[in-house]
């Protein structure tokens, strides 16, 4: 069964809670393990220059929490300042709704949730583990 990326980074946060409260300490490696691989296809670079973070307190059934940061340019190419985010999505019988907390420097949150949209309804691919990981 295909998924996407969005819904195997909710099911991870929701497995990794769920081991911390039985005290299931190999299942908890196993999920931050997998939570790790995921936060690897997540943006990065092209603007988002410290990357995304997935935020697995908050993260519930009904709720993706992810935060990012945006480095902004001048029309010079220089880079000027950086804006901060929180973005939340719900999943939705047509797809993901996203919304984005922080300044909209430039209309950047049109461009965040273009970028986030776009990966986060992609299909996720297995993560299986291995020994080394």
């Amino acid at each position: 069964m295909t998924r996407t990326l969005a819904a195997a980074i909710a099911t991870s946060c929701e497995a990794l809670k769920n081991c911390k409260a039985n005290g299931n300490t190999w299942g908890q490696d196993h999920h931050e393990k997998a939570l790790k691989h995921y936060t690897d296809l997540l943006p990065s670079g092209s603007g988002f220059d410290s990357g995304t973070t997935i935020l697995p307190g908050l993260t519930t059934d009904s709720e993706l929490w992810l935060k990012t940061a945006f480095h902004h340019m001048n029309e010079n190419g220089y880079y000027t300042e950086w804006t901060y985010h929180t973005i939340t999505v719900t999943p939705r019988f047509s797809g993901i709704d996203i919304y984005i907390t922080g300044s909209n420097l430039n209309d950047i949150k049109d461009y965040i949730n273009e970028v986030f949209y776009t990966t986060l309804t992609k299909e996720a691919p297995i993560w299986t583990p291995t020994p080394s990981t």
